[in-house]
């Protein structure tokens, strides 16, 4: 999903959006609030390993294992997530 050229509200939305989906099907809840944990909704190591690879192919942006232990959270994780596109779209206007 490039989210490089919305604006920045359209941007985010879409990106809890596309990641709710994520979160949800790893998960297989029918949604996920804010203070959802991760571990404590079901995810375990394998389910979070397949959860980042598919956020890896969603958004083009490769986490690290401990991510998922670091901000466990949806909206700890969805923050993350928002924070390294916004750093990589800036290192890409840098080149």
């Amino acid at each position: 999903m490039n989210t490089s050229n919305l604006p920045t509200q359209y941007r985010t939305e879409r990106i809890k959006k596309a990641l709710e989906k994520l979160w949800c099907d790893n998960l297989q809840t029918a949604c996920a609030s804010d203070d959802d944990n991760y571990f404590i909704c079901g995810g375990d190591s394998l389910k979070a390993i397949r959860l980042l690879s598919a956020i890896d192919r969603e958004f083009s942006v490769r986490l690290n294992y401990t991510d998922i232990y670091e901000y466990p959270t949806f909206f700890e994780l969805l923050s993350h997530i928002e924070a390294v596109i916004a750093a990589n779209r800036g290192q890409e206007e840098a080149v």
